[in-house]
């Protein structure tokens, strides 16, 4: 979801310059004929972000490669490849939580700590997400907003009591479905509602989960370095002159950075599920 940036070759921090929004009144922008109005300032705020360096690696030993009945470097290497995507996600849902300031309760809530058992998803939250980011005149991403939701809120919002209008895949008219995402399971209230296993909850009163709903370019992604795999060979060496060892491994130079506040809003609730990622 995230908006990738290049890294300027020799420096290892990102800077981004936006001009920021301007709203005028029709006063202030009045002419009087024949009379050249005062300049208008225009503003501008920079970000930055540097990357962090992620990475892990294992040992296989040559009597593991030989014997095992998989390919012991191969399916190693795409088990950590799949655990370093998750620990990006991780990266850039920390910065979400830590620093996105628009947050919806479900309920009654106005507050995390007041959220409870039956403080549930429902199609309202949506529609109230879609109408936040509709009056900051977010644009959306192909014709929609998209929501990143927990299984276990999916469940909520498919089985509650309220009335909703949800517009399954298989009812896409083919402008909708020439831009289908993956994990995309239907669209309600102009919100894509995206699964995802990884959505990591929250610990308070009860168990909290966030739906981040946003727009294109919400927040930025910046790879120094891209995921990469790294395998040893499997040759003689001072450490290893047996040959006995080989080591796959992947690493990676990233950081996520939030581009515009008001381009995303994080709706949280409790859920009726307590199932979580293994």
């Amino acid at each position: 979801m995230g908006k990738k940036s290049a890294w300027k070759k020799g420096y290892n921090t990102l800077s981004r310059t936006k001009v920021d929004r301007k709203i005028s009144t029709p006063a202030s922008v009045l002419l009087t004929e024949g009379v050249t109005p005062t300049a208008t300032n225009i503003t501008t705020t920079t970000i930055s972000v540097t990357a962090n360096q992620y990475g892990e690696f294992a040992t296989i030993t040559d009597i593991l490669e030989d014997s095992s009945p998989i390919q012991m470097i191969k399916e190693s290497a795409k088990v950590l490849g799949k655990d370093m995507a998750r620990v990006m996600d991780s990266v850039i849902q920390a910065n979400l939580e830590t620093n996105w300031t628009n947050v919806i309760y479900a309920g009654s809530a106005t507050s995390r700590a007041t959220l409870g058992a039956t403080d549930l998803m429902t199609p309202t939250l949506l529609a109230k997400a879609n109408a936040f980011l509709s009056t900051k005149s977010a644009p959306t991403m192909g014709d929609a907003y998209v929501a990143v939701m927990h299984p276990n809120v999916i469940y909520d919002l498919q089985t509650g009591a309220s009335a909703w209008a949800f517009l399954d895949l298989k009812k896409y008219t083919d402008a909708n479905a020439k831009d289908i995402m993956n994990w995309e399971i239907g669209m309600l209230y102009n919100v894509r509602v995206v699964k995802s296993a990884w959505v990591q909850s929250f610990t308070s009163t009860v168990t909290v989960y966030p739906t981040y709903v946003m727009w294109e370019g919400a927040y930025g992604v910046a790879d120094l370095q891209a995921l990469r795999t790294y395998i040893t060979p499997r040759s003689a060496s001072d450490s290893d002159p047996l040959a006995q060892r080989q080591k796959v491994g992947c690493k990676v130079a990233f950081n996520s950075i939030i581009l515009q506040q008001d381009a995303m809003t994080r709706v949280e609730s409790a859920s009726t599920l307590a199932y979580t990622f293994s």
